[in-house]
């Protein structure tokens, strides 16, 4: 059976609710060859220790390497709405609508209908 990767290891420790710990290893994974999936994983991490602004910076800069990363597109679509930075959200949301999970999919409908009703989120 082959070595796990410091990705797969990181994952591991995220699920034992290991988080600080998961998020270094994921930074030594992007030091070592970064890519989008590695810097989104990071990012989520990043969200869960309340880090909302490394967590922006992280899934931007997943995009950068893949534009069209969907789980990427919808993280920073919901914490950016989350936020209240709703045109750049809902753009991302519609972008990534059709290619994420059944679950996904549904949050985004909700986020978008409840962006719909809500006049206090700002651009």
């Amino acid at each position: 059976m082959p070595e796990k990767t410091k990705h797969q290891l990181a994952l591991d420790l995220v699920n034992e609710n290991r988080l600080k710990e998961a998020a270094s290893l994921l930074a030594e994974a992007i030091g070592e060859k970064e890519n989008a999936d590695l810097w989104n994983d990071w990012a989520t991490v990043q969200v869960a220790l309340d880090q909302s602004k490394e967590a922006r910076a992280g899934y931007g800069r997943a995009l950068e390497l893949d534009p069209e990363n969907a789980q990427a597109q919808f993280n920073l679509g919901a914490l950016l709405l989350n936020q209240g930075t709703s045109r750049r959200a809902i753009e991302l949301l519609q972008q990534c609508s059709g290619h994420v999970s059944a679950q996904e999919q549904a949050a985004i409908h909700s986020l978008l209908r409840k962006h719909k009703n809500d006049s206090t989120v700002a651009d």
